[in-house]
């Protein structure tokens, strides 16, 4: 008899002990494995520039696009919340590459010029402890176009060349004020894309890959 008094108190103490602790699972805040992402969000214009040679691009335009390409635009920045358990930065930007006109000679002229959208993820806030500085690493990817207009003896070509690359980014950003934000960032662009150039009008271009490093100044509004 006193066994089985035993065996049923026992019973009782264990259930209690187990609801308990549900309650305490169910009811707590999902752990957070990575939390080193900044605590805001901010709406940023950038102008920059975009570097790369193309030595098959360049053979056949008869000259090297050796100058960097000067680009603007917007992005989104801020806190993704990736999973319950992962927390970090992001941003999502789109730029157009300013047009870069070039006369080679009396009878062979091009522009240059394209847009592209970049996805930002997993990125890690190093400051994540100071309110005033950021300095952010991560990796995403950037898509686009960029296009090319050939005048030639009078014959004119029009050719299309779209990408995707893979491109890891670093941002250093100063909130002052709580408001302004203004910072910097570098990337570089890894092009796995096809080379080929989709023609529109006139003959084929050699085949070109866009991988480099962009600079960056950005100026925005932090909310």
């Amino acid at each position: 008899m006193k066994a089985i008094l035993t065996i049923f108190l026992l019973a009782v103490a264990l259930t209690g002990y187990a609801q308990e602790y549900s309650d305490t699972v169910i009811n707590a805040t999902p752990m957070v494995w990575t939390d080193r992402a900044s605590d805001y969000a901010a709406i940023e214009g950038h102008y920059g520039v975009m570097m790369f040679r193309s030595k098959a691009l360049g053979n056949y335009l008869g000259t090297h696009i050796n100058q960097p390409i000067n680009k603007a635009g917007i992005s989104l920045s801020g806190r993704l919340e990736i999973s319950r358990r992962y927390v970090a930065d992001g941003h999502l930007s789109f730029d157009y590459m300013l047009p870069i006109k070039q006369t080679v000679s009396d009878t062979h002229s091009f522009e240059f010029s394209g847009f592209q959208w970049g996805i930002m993820v997993f990125g890690a806030d190093v400051l994540h402890r100071n309110r005033v500085l950021d300095c952010i690493f991560g990796v995403g990817f950037n898509s686009g176009t960029y296009w090319l207009d050939v005048d030639e003896n009078g014959i004119k070509g029009d050719f299309r060349n779209p990408f995707f690359a893979p491109k890891g980014v670093g941002e250093l950003r100063v909130i002052m004020g709580r408001r302004v934000t203004l910072g910097s960032r570098i990337e570089y662009q890894l092009d796995v894309s096809s080379r080929r150039w989709k023609v529109k009008t006139g003959s084929g271009v050699d085949g070109s890959r866009f991988s480099g490093m962009s600079l960056q100044v950005l100026l925005g509004v932090a909310f």
